[in-house]
């Protein structure tokens, strides 16, 4: 979220002030209703204090290439936590070794990894799948972040974005919509789980999790590595 950003929409609380006034783009007030109508549909808690998200001449999205090396260490992480077979081909063969994060080589070389850090990098083929979506590779991604990704199908997909020429990847305003619904998706999620008067529907808190870390990065929000990403609410 931009300074810019959080300062007027808090003189929007305070003062109610109109936002366009404040400097908030037309795409930006129209996403942020568009969420909450659609949370609404869906019987979620909306906390209407939530900022506006960034405006799309706010934001650089990462380069493909980059972001196909991020799904290469993703599924690679992913693939060892899941303890599927085939993981020493696909390293050796897409020199995935040299695109791992700090954390995520820490735990690739770990010969006896907890069970804790298996169960938190098995997560990370849900990222795998929201960064190949935004690349516009199709792997049958709900919209909706309540259903779990079928990992071999992230891994294929991965694969054969690998070897092939890059698609054009998605529209920056359709990230942009999408990422604005993961943030108050996340917010929700979070204060169920601190105050638990929030409803939910059916939101799964870790594909959501996953999803923003992955969106957050993919947009350079605070521009920090991938080990760092923040997801704040």
């Amino acid at each position: 979220m931009a300074g810019s950003s959080i300062i007027g929409f808090i003189r929007r609380i305070l003062f109610g002030e109109d936002p366009a006034e404040l400097g908030f783009t037309p795409a930006q007030i129209a996403r942020k209703s568009n969420t909450e109508a659609r949370l609404r549909a869906q019987g979620v808690t909306i906390n209407r204090g939530l900022p506006f998200t960034e405006d799309e001449s706010e934001v650089e999205r990462r380069p493909s290439t980059e972001v196909l090396d991020r799904i290469l260490a993703l599924s690679a992480v992913s693939w060892k936590a899941l303890g599927r077979e085939g993981l020493g081909a696909f390293v050796e063969t897409f020199s995935v070794r040299e695109k791992l994060s700090p954390r995520e080589a820490a735990y690739f070389d770990d010969p006896s990894p907890s069970e804790r850090d298996k169960i938190q990098f098995s997560w990370r083929c849900e990222a795998a799948q929201e960064l190949l979506w935004a690349l516009g590779v199709d792997t049958g991604r709900s919209a909706w972040p309540a259903s779990q990704t079928h990992p071999p199908a992230v891994f294929s997909a991965a694969i054969d974005a690998a070897r092939r020429l890059l698609p054009e990847p998605r529209p920056l305003p359709e990230v942009l919509d999408a990422l604005d619904l993961i943030y108050r998706c996340h917010w929700a999620v979070r204060n169920e789980q601190v105050a638990g008067n929030t409803e939910i529907a059916d939101l799964d808190g870790s594909v959501i999790m996953e999803r923003h870390h992955a969106l957050n990065w993919l947009v350079r929000y605070s521009d920090d590595d991938w080990d760092d990403v923040p997801t704040d609410t």
